[in-house]
């Protein structure tokens, strides 16, 4: 996974794959070690994964750049959400949002399942981890880009 990368890193343009294969390579090892059903971070540091390779293509401002490492980078935020804390997944959920903005049909569909399954996270307690006041600063953005993104060709499946 190192080598992958180490290769992205070395030529970004060439080697979007090489990341992009990394990022599927951590999801699989996770989804394989608990048989599908839950996910288990025993291979990886999660937090330290996020924040070196998913967060840089989550703060990507290019919205239709590479967008299947966007893709992969949004699922991987979706699959790990509950490993994620809530400080770090309010500042990145405008980011996200702005994914919506994206011409990909991978990319802004992955950015609303993202969105969707982050807001119905539940705590210890089995209450919900996200209020409406969290998200009552960039509900309007987030209502208009969901309703923009269901315009765009090849999204009425949606």
């Amino acid at each position: 996974m190192q080598n992958l990368l180490t290769s992205f890193a070395g030529n970004p343009v060439m080697n979007w794959k090489h990341k992009d294969c990394a990022i599927y390579l951590v999801v699989a090892l996770a989804m394989k070690k608990a048989g599908g059903s839950s996910v288990s971070t025993d291979l990886f540091d999660v937090e330290s994964f996020f924040g070196s390779v998913i967060v840089p293509e989550l703060q990507n401002k290019d919205l239709d750049g590479f967008p299947m490492l966007k893709a992969g980078a949004l699922k991987f935020f979706t699959m790990f959400r509950n490993h994620i804390s809530k400080p770090i997944a309010m500042a990145l959920l405008p980011e996200v949002v702005h994914f919506l903005g994206s011409d990909s049909n991978v990319a802004h569909s992955y950015a609303a399942s993202c969105i969707e399954k982050l807001l119905l996270v539940k705590d210890e307690r089995g209450r919900a981890r996200y209020a409406a006041a969290d998200v009552s600063l960039f509900l309007l953005a987030l209502m208009t880009s969901l309703f923009t993104a269901l315009q765009k060709p090849e999204s009425e499946e949606n």
